[in-house]
């Protein structure tokens, strides 16, 4: 596995850089690598061995998140893991057979358990 760490500028006004580390696969390196060029600032990253084994796909479900879509095409609202994969404004997802629209970035409820945070989206 390979550690990608970089510094993020979160302000330009403020100056305040934020650390990031994440660990990856060599099988999505290079996709991980072009995000870090981007972010990075100054252009400035480095790549290390953690000096763990690759895991086998098929051994870590965990993590790869499958993607369930309805009959109209929309996404199956599924538990997001984290901020990586919130729902933010705008997003549409069926749930319990009912189309919704995220109201709220950063959405990591169901429409069930926040209902504040969704409104019924008709097409």
């Amino acid at each position: 596995m390979k550690i990608i760490r970089y510094k993020f500028l979160a302000s330009e006004t403020e100056g305040s850089l934020i650390d990031i580390a994440y660990r990856c696969s060599a099988e999505n390196l290079e996709a991980n690598v072009e995000i870090a060029k981007r972010e990075a600032y100054n252009g400035e990253y480095t790549v290390e061995d953690d000096g763990q084994p690759e895991p086998e796909t098929d051994a870590t479900p965990a993590l790869y998140v499958a993607i369930g879509l309805d009959d109209s095409g929309y996404p199956v609202w599924s538990q997001p893991t984290g901020a990586h994969d919130a729902y933010n404004t705008g997003d549409i997802v069926t749930y319990n057979g009912t189309l919704y629209q995220s109201l709220i970035d950063g959405n990591v409820n169901s429409p069930e358990a926040y209902p504040a945070g969704w409104a019924v989206y008709a097409e």
